[in-house]
């Protein structure tokens, strides 16, 4: 699944973007983010956003994403799930948000293993169903690109080991059509 998930954003970002931007107040949001977490070290995602602008401030949807780690082998996660978000404008350009997801994920977990021979990763296979709270300020250069920064915390709902050392920084960069 590794080789493929990018390649598939990039293909559905191609085809949906122009069915979806027509739709008036649905959004096609694909985003790519790096991030920091005690667990992955580095990481970096890739996701999409489908959805519903309620109002100005207020949205509905269903989010996809795929990220990795630094050991990207062993250190995979693939998740699904609504979402709602809530932005409050501070400048023209600058907006504040929060936003809640319910996700159900498939992790690879990375395990590390020291020997006097030196380290070496395996994995071990986790699933079920995460909250996700991300609080974050956007830098908006037009109306379909900007970044994004701030910090996501990781509650496990289902499966214990799902959120362990999972929660941390991240900056991205957001398009919409």
């Amino acid at each position: 699944m590794t080789r493929f998930a990018p390649p598939l954003l990039v293909v559905l970002t191609l085809a949906l973007g122009p069915v979806c931007s027509h739709a008036e107040g649905f959004f096609f949001h694909p985003k790519v983010a790096i991030g920091h977490n005690e667990a992955q070290g580095t990481f970096t995602v890739f996701g999409l956003d489908l959805g519903m602008q309620v109002d100005d401030q207020l949205a509905v949807g269903l989010g996809a994403y795929f990220g990795a780690g630094e050991h990207a082998e062993h250190d995979q996660e693939l998740g699904v799930g609504p979402f709602v978000t809530y932005t409050q404008p501070l400048l023209s350009f600058l907006s504040a948000s929060v936003r809640e997801e319910i996700n159900y994920v498939d992790q690879k977990r990375p395990v590390k293993t020291t020997t006097a021979s030196g380290t070496t990763y395996t994995h071990t296979n986790e699933t079920g169903v995460i909250s996700a709270t991300s609080l974050g300020l956007h830098l908006r250069f037009s109306p379909n690109f900007g970044v994004s920064g701030g910090y996501r915390l990781v509650v496990a709902l289902s499966n214990s080991d799902l959120d362990d050392d999972r929660s941390g920084v991240f900056l991205g960069v957001a398009i919409g059509f």
